[in-house]
């Protein structure tokens, strides 16, 4: 799939959208729980934790696409573990190249598959592949889809560009 970021956004707000229509309105995912179990594969039954478990994945996601694991593992204890039980779940776990450490993780021939992804009015269902700036541009268009769909709320941890924990945007639990 050659895709840019922005067409990668595009096709996460159709599927979420998608997503949405095939439930009552009272029953729609939300974006963290659209993310939590059709782009993640996390199953929860338990929205919070949907929350949390995809703030910290999307955590993850950035610091390994920016190259700042080890800013964000050493910025606080919690973030190390999190970092190590992310990647060991299976959106991570097969995605990941661990090299000589866990620390050390880079993305390698990620492969993804998903029942929550439209293209247009179809559904895509097969796995795709990915090269790894490829699935950087995923990876970010995951993030901004995030942010987006957050309004901004005090949910997400961002980074700043030095790979730094912006700490006035932090989830407290």
């Amino acid at each position: 799939m050659d895709k840019t970021e922005k067409e990668w956004l595009e096709i996460l707000d159709n599927s979420f959208a998608e997503v949405r229509s095939h439930h009552y309105p009272e029953d729609a995912p939300d974006w963290y729980e659209y993310l939590s179990s059709y782009i993640f594969g996390f199953d929860t039954d338990d929205a919070w934790i949907d929350k949390i478990f995809v703030i910290k994945a999307l955590e993850v996601c950035s610091a390994i696409n920016n190259r700042r694991v080890f800013n964000y593992i050493e910025s606080n204890t919690n973030n190390y573990v999190w970092y190590v039980l992310m990647c060991n779940m299976p959106f991570f776990s097969k995605t990941l190249e661990f090299g000589c450490s866990i620390r050390s993780s880079f993305w390698h021939s990620p492969t993804f598959q998903s029942l929550g992804l439209w293209f247009g009015e179809e559904q895509y269902i097969e796995p795709i592949s990915f090269k790894e700036d490829e699935w950087k541009s995923f990876i970010n268009a995951l993030i901004e889809f995030a942010i987006k769909e957050s309004q901004k709320e005090i949910l997400f941890r961002k980074f700043d560009k030095e790979g730094q924990v912006d700490d006035s945007k932090r989830f407290c639990w």
